[in-house]
């Protein structure tokens, strides 16, 4: 099976001279403090939307494994959210055309942009020669993307702006 993965970029930092005129900031644990606690909100976050994906197929027969990697380059950190579930990729994105038929009284357990499932009804009931409509997308990544990433960007600059303020008066107590 393929790997289908998805990767979401939401901070990236722009290092300048903090404290180049205060000579008591300490700037090279300032900036480790910083991208540790970047890349620990970071993977709190891609732990977050690894389970609004587990929300979307609770009620699937099958178990479908999500996993998430934490990525830092230079001052840009993300993470990176893996399946290799073709169903749920096919879902997700949706498709042109397809060969199965479903049956007669068959509903389906998710919806276009909705986190969560439902128990559904009917399902696969044969194959067919020639292609009938796809699969509506149901974007369930973009979403979720779409949700979180204000909180997420708002996190990263709480953290970032707590530090920032306990090194400053760190370095201005240390100046007196």
């Amino acid at each position: 099976m393929a790997n289908f993965s998805y990767r979401g970029s939401f901070f990236k930092l722009d290092w300048r001279n903090i404290g180049a005129d205060m000579p008591y900031f300490d700037t090279h644990n300032f900036e480790y403090n910083v991208r540790y606690k970047l890349a620990d909100e970071i993977q709190r976050e891609a732990e977050i939307f690894k389970r609004q994906l587990k929300h979307v197929t609770q009620t699937w027969e099958h178990d479908v494994e999500f996993y998430y990697e934490r990525r830092t380059a230079g001052d840009t950190f993300s993470f990176v959210i893996t399946t290799d579930d073709e169903i749920f990729w096919y879902l997700n994105n949706g498709t042109k055309e397809r060969y199965a038929v479903m049956t007669p009284d068959f509903q389906p357990k998710t919806h276009v942009r909705t986190i969560g499932s439902q128990v559904g009804q009917g399902g696969f009931a044969y194959i067919v020669d020639t292609a009938v409509d796809g699969i509506e997308a149901r974007e369930w990544i973009d979403e979720i993307a779409n949700r979180r990433e204000d909180n997420l960007h708002n996190n990263m600059n709480k953290i970032f702006n707590h530090i920032l303020d306990v090194y400053w008066n760190r370095a201005l107590r240390k100046g007196k």
